[in-house]
């Protein structure tokens, strides 16, 4: 049963109703308009940290962050927030931020694990981060501005799934927003050379469906 917030009217109820229904039903980049609709009203702890979530779940941390910031400042935050802030916060590299709230979590959940290890994670990080300075990192062509991975070698081939819309009419993901999951190939030679023109492997409507296609 959804319960209404307190002082939501009119267009702000509707919005409300729309916004969780898609959260509940996993379609966040659908909820997202309608949770930034509803703070036109005003401020509100659970709409900031719903935003959060989604963001988070759709893979803008820059956002995420913002809005679980947003429910620290009214001073409405959990422990579910508290974890689900630390683990932005790693991803961010704010390493003494996220401790902090992790540090707070773990006090009411002993036992836990996952504080422990990322509290851990956050002791450590920075010196891994600082001997790992000469390794320099680069793109393979292939890449694009989606999700590229799960790779492995086939037939002369490097395969791999990938959220980008090439040759395959895919339907859009409620999740991210973005295409939904294709399996895709290119050339690669046995130096690890690979090519950047996608193929699609095998055989359109077996293995490249207009739904989620991967590992």
């Amino acid at each position: 049963m959804l319960l209404p917030i307190a002082g939501l009217q009119g267009r702000d109820s509707t919005d409300q109703i729309n916004a969780e229904y898609y959260f509940t039903h996993l379609a966040f980049s659908k909820a997202i308009p309608f949770y930034e609709k509803m703070l036109e009203s005003g401020k509100n702890a659970h709409v900031y940290g719903r935003l959060g979530d989604c963001y988070r779940l759709t893979g803008d941390i820059n956002k995420a962050a913002n809005y679980y910031a947003q429910v620290v400042a009214m001073n409405r935050v959990n422990d579910a927030l508290r974890l689900k802030f630390a683990k932005v916060l790693m991803q961010l590299q704010h390493y003494d931020s996220a401790k902090k709230f992790l540090i707070d979590y773990a006090a009411n959940n002993p036992r836990d694990r996952r504080a422990t290890n990322m509290i851990e994670g956050c002791k450590k990080a920075p010196a891994i981060l600082a001997s790992s300075g000469s390794i320099v990192p680069s793109l393979l062509e292939l890449n694009t501005d989606h999700s590229e991975f799960a790779p492995s070698l086939w037939n002369g081939h490097l395969v791999f799934a990938s959220d980008t819309a090439v040759q395959v009419q895919k339907r859009q993901s409620a999740w991210s927003g973005a295409s939904c999951y294709n399996v895709y190939a290119v050339p690669c030679d046995g130096n690890g050379n690979c090519g950047s023109d996608y193929v699609l492997p095998g055989t359109t409507g077996k293995v490249n469906i207009e739904w989620h296609d991967g590992p």
